[in-house]
């Protein structure tokens, strides 16, 4: 039988002449692991890119839904807050204006002393603010006063008058809720 080394390639010199100990092989080494090294940095890179290009989107998204929600809550709240400055605060000014003129009666006969004190009011407020004068400890003339609206009463006691005005108030809340209401849109087109 004949052989068939001599025409097969011997490997195991080349395998045992190469392993990996020589000085010429290191630069190869270094080189590999470089290209790798670089290559996994910009994947890095990219990917970071990637997310930060995503999160600066969804975090657009957001605001603007945000404005968005902001707007259309306000738009849900106006005639809500409509329906308060017209019908219910009104209402309850009038029920309450009495218990007003008491605690500024109070204020002015703890910080004035006065020995007897005049009280102007309007004629629609009359029955309820007499129901309040006999808990008051010093004599008051109560005098009915066409010119002043629902809601005013002025107080005489010696030189000294002043006035308590429960509709200005009322108007004052009233022109503050619409003035924010009407600068909203405004604020919206110019911030959005």
């Amino acid at each position: 039988m004949s052989s068939v080394a001599h025409i097969l390639e011997d490997f195991s010199r080349q395998i045992s002449s190469t392993d990996g100990n020589s000085p010429t092989d290191l630069p190869g080494f270094d080189d590999g692991y470089n290209a790798g090294w670089d290559d996994a940095t910009k994947a890095h890179r990219k990917t970071q890119d990637k997310l930060k290009s995503e999160l600066a989107q969804a975090l657009q998204e957001n605001a603007f839904t945000f404005q968005e929600a902001k707007i259309h809550v306000l738009g849900a709240i106006k005639p809500l807050m409509k329906e308060l400055t017209d019908k219910i605060l009104p209402a309850m000014m009038r029920k309450t204006t009495a218990n007003h003129v008491a605690e500024a009666l109070q204020g002015f006969i703890k910080s004035h002393a006065p020995t007897s004190l005049e009280l102007h009011v309007s004629p629609e407020d009359r029955p309820s603010i007499e129901l309040l004068l006999p808990d008051l400890p010093l004599p008051v003339t109560l005098t009915e006063d066409a010119t002043l609206d629902a809601g005013q009463t002025r107080f005489a006691f010696e030189q000294t008058e002043a006035e308590l005005d429960c509709s200005a108030l009322l108007g004052s809340v009233t022109r503050l809720i619409d003035d924010y209401f009407n600068q909203i849109p405004q604020q919206e087109v110019s911030h959005g």
